[in-house]
């Protein structure tokens, strides 16, 4: 809401320099140039008209593009999570399903990915500190993807990270690559974040989506439980 105020207030903004501006310059031209009384109020009532129609068009112009902006930011946060900046679910996973619909032999690879103990983080830290560490790994996630690849945040700590062109060996380069950076922010951070991952590979064997996440998801659940009997051991 305080973006869209600002944006008025630029409009507003604009409107009032370019009306200073017209008075103050016009006003001098004009008793420069005439100094028939009479000429001056038929040249007044001209610039007037002139005034008129320069400001309706700036205005114009200007609220065309502040609504613009405003549409392009509401339909980003239609379709990406407002904290991490990452697609939301419905948006995420509607992208998922086109993009498989679509497939070929391509090969398109997917990440899920469990911030593991948040509730510790957050029951140690706080939430503020709980929802830091969401925001850090996911900015890890998108910085170690490329371009057309993407992060779904699924809710809470999940997410899913969509690697197109990807085999499961390449996936896993990426979480290798993915685990680099989080013990590299370890290194500079109160609160060591760790990761569990799973990782699928799309084949028509696959009868759905949800059963090609639903691996994929299988397979974190298998490495968190490693995850854990680590620490339990440890």
């Amino acid at each position: 809401m305080k973006k869209i105020g600002f944006g008025a207030l630029k409009v507003a903004l604009y409107y009032f320099l370019f009306g200073i501006c017209w008075v103050m310059l016009s006003d001098r031209i004009l008793y420069s140039l005439v100094r028939d009384k009479n000429m001056i109020l038929n040249f007044s009532i001209v610039k007037g008209s002139i005034f008129i129609c320069i400001s309706s068009i700036l205005i114009y112009v200007l609220v065309k593009r502040e609504i613009k902006r405003r549409m392009k930011m509401w339909e980003f946060y239609a379709t990406h999570d407002a904290m991490t900046k990452c697609l939301n679910r419905r948006a995420g996973l509607e992208k998922l399903t086109s993009i498989i619909n679509k497939y070929s032999k391509t090969p398109i690879s997917i990440i899920y990915a469990d911030l593991n103990n948040l509730k510790l983080i957050n029951d140690s830290f706080g939430h503020c500190e709980g929802d830091k560490a969401i925001i850090n790994v996911s900015k890890i996630f998108r910085s170690c993807i490329k371009k057309d690849d993407f992060v779904i945040r699924l809710g809470g700590d999940e997410f899913l990270i969509v690697v197109l062109n990807c085999n499961e060996i390449d996936a896993d380069n990426i979480v290798g690559r993915i685990n680099f950076k989080i013990d590299e922010l370890n290194k500079m951070n109160k609160v060591e974040l760790s990761v569990s991952f799973g990782i699928a590979t799309y084949t028509k064997q696959y009868e759905s989506v949800v059963d090609f996440i639903q691996e994929a998801d299988r397979r974190m659940y298998e490495n968190k439980k490693k995850f854990h009997s680590k620490l339990k051991y440890a």
